[in-house]
């Protein structure tokens, strides 16, 4: 049968390293200049601009209302 013929796994320390920094990511985790950006770019640029296109035509109806054009909808 398979096995028993003795370790022959080469291992590479760079992709130990990797290994070892994704699963403690929280220990070495802190907050800087990149960290920083990368949180507020996630947490309130993105969301603003899917909910500024989503809601854009909508918009621009409202005003277009308010500016006494007349109201053109294609059904």
């Amino acid at each position: 049968m398979a096995g028993g013929h003795g370790p022959h796994i080469l291992f590479d320390p760079a992709i130990e390293k990797w290994f070892n920094m994704q699963e403690n990511t929280s220990a070495n985790f802190r907050f800087n200049r990149r960290t920083v950006t990368h949180c507020v770019a996630l947490v309130v640029v993105f969301p603003t601009f899917l909910y500024v296109g989503a809601n854009l035509k909508k918009w621009q109806l409202k005003f277009a209302e308010i500016r006494g054009a007349p109201r053109v909808d294609k059904q």
